[in-house]
């Protein structure tokens, strides 16, 4: 996204490493859906359609906000989902059905200590990181998410396999060579 609509250029072990990282991502996918051939794999697009604009937020924020304070891009960005967000909670009926139980303001709570810990405090690193590094750079940590998905999921118990272990180091030598200097 930022060679074809922002100007900026890569080189050609940037490129190279960007395609061995999808091609570790690709792995893990794949192997997932062997293991699980019966799901629904069209909600994929999704994802899809997540990461064309998360490559479109990065090249915004580095090329037209970099001279802004990382929390205020935060803050924009949770304002102007403010309105979507209530769209959404109005036209499914939240309002009307919502009741306030334990339970559910418990879960409230949870949700909202989630958004700002968890959300909001990410959001203002990662601009932050897309502020003082290159957007190449700030993008590729998304390809660490699969092995951070990887670890969750052993330390809940699943079992890694030997394909699973490799396309990890596969992602992490993409990554590496994303970011190598010269």
């Amino acid at each position: 996204m930022g060679v074809l609509f922002f100007g900026f250029k890569l080189k050609k072990k940037q490129v190279i490493g960007i395609f061995i990282g999808l091609a570790g991502t690709l792995m893990l996918i794949l192997k997932s859906a062997e293991l699980h051939p019966n799901q629904d794999y069209f909600y994929a697009i999704f994802i899809i359609l997540a990461s064309v604009g998360y490559a479109f937020n990065v090249n915004i924020l580095k090329k037209y906000l970099y001279d802004l304070d990382a929390v205020s891009i935060a803050v924009g960005n949770f304002v102007l989902l403010l309105i979507p967000a209530f769209l959404v909670l109005w036209y499914t009926g939240f309002f009307e059905t919502f009741e306030f139980t334990e339970a559910s303001t418990t879960s409230l709570f949870y949700m909202l200590i989630l958004s700002i810990f968890g959300t909001a405090l990410a959001k203002i690193m990662f601009n932050k990181l897309v502020q003082i590094s290159s957007h190449v750079f700030s993008s590729s940590v998304t390809y660490l998410i699969p092995i951070v998905a990887i670890t969750w999921g052993v330390l809940d118990g699943e079992k890694i396999s030997f394909l699973q272990f490799i396309s990890g180091f596969i992602i992490l030598a993409g990554v590496y060579l994303v970011n190598k200097s010269k």
